[in-house]
């Protein structure tokens, strides 16, 4: 196992001493100036570690955001101790961060092989791209609605999006007052998804499920519901007059259901339509995004760098959205 270590302090070789002595591991050092340069050209499998002593703020977001796109295993030196909260480093991608007093003491090969074990949970594996148009049980929907008929079987994208903290709104809003902010969300969703002909097909006070038509090549909502996790901070203030931070919790997944109009699906019987509303209310947690195996084999390539593995839920492997700067 090769450990890459970018750092300008003349003590990092101590850090690294017990584990240079390991014959499983080979450390190389590095000036952090050339971790740009050089973090394509570290082996696939290595560990590396990235020195952040008199970082400013914004060059510190730029190389997490580098790192976090390198899908490796990485860590944090910090031998100065600067932060307060190394969580920040966890959050972005990490799976070490060492501090001052580790820094002084040194490293041995079981922490780095405990932030192996915890990073891989992190490593997003390469997806093939589709062999032509997947075979699903039911006709597609196709790219709009002209052809979707109300009584029909079809293979949909779904997409569940529910504001969290629920009963802190709640308390705050009560009788006329909760029901305009209500209604404010709801045609705020309604609008960001119709651009790509999603439609709020069941709803209930703070969240519900959108339905858009699925043509068997792409996704369409899993960029519409990046951009939204994205851009929810500006979204909160710039689309919402209630001095508030927006937090969601968004899944998605494609599946097969019997189409009817909005307010006639009391009587529809849909595994998909359970397992979405399942993974949102029992696994996602607030803020987070989730795609179903189903949903994942369609992100773009571009962005399939920004998902990890969350575990498996009721037979399906779940991806999550990580955290974006």
């Amino acid at each position: 196992m090769k450990v890459s270590v970018f750092s300008d302090s003349t003590a990092t070789a101590s850090c690294f001493a017990k584990v240079e002595k390991a014959k499983a591991f080979t450390v190389t050092y590095h000036p952090s100036s050339e971790l740009k340069s050089q973090i394509k050209a570290v082996p696939a499998g290595s560990v590396v570690y990235a020195d952040i002593t008199g970082m400013p703020q914004p060059a510190m977001k730029k190389i997490l955001s580098l790192l976090c796109s390198s899908n490796m295993v990485f860590g944090i030196l910090d031998p100065k101790g600067s932060t307060n909260d190394p969580a920040v480093f966890f959050h972005c991608g990490a799976s070490d961060y060492i501090g001052k007093n580790l820094f002084r003491d040194g490293v041995d090969t079981k922490r780095i092989n405990k932030a192996i074990e915890f990073g891989r949970t992190y490593i997003t594996e390469e997806v093939p791209e589709p062999a032509g148009v997947p075979v699903f049980s039911c006709p597609l929907s196709g790219t709009d609605w002209k052809d979707v008929i109300p009584g029909k079987d079809y293979t949909f994208s779904f997409m569940y999006i529910e504001l969290d903290n629920q009963k802190e709104i709640k308390k705050r809003f009560t009788g006329k007052n909760l029901e305009e902010f209500t209604s404010t969300f709801h045609a705020f969703i309604e609008k960001w998804v119709s651009d790509i002909n999603g439609r709020i097909w069941m709803w209930a006070d703070l969240g519900g499920l959108v339905l858009f038509p699925f043509n068997g090549s792409d996704c369409a909502p899993i960029l519409n519901g990046f951009n939204l996790m994205l851009k929810r901070k500006i979204i909160s203030f710039e689309n919402f007059n209630y001095d508030m931070l927006f937090s969601f919790r968004i899944a998605i997944h494609i599946g097969d259901t019997t189409y009817r109009e909005r307010g006639e699906t009391g009587k529809i019987v849909s595994d998909s339509i359970n397992s979405i509303h399942h993974l949102k209310q029992y696994f996602a947690v607030a803020g987070n995004m989730y795609l179903t195996e189903d949903a994942h084999r369609f992100v773009p390539a571009p962005y399939q760098q920004f998902f990890i593995k969350a575990g498996s839920y009721e037979g399906r492997e779940i991806y999550r959205l990580r955290e974006l700067i």
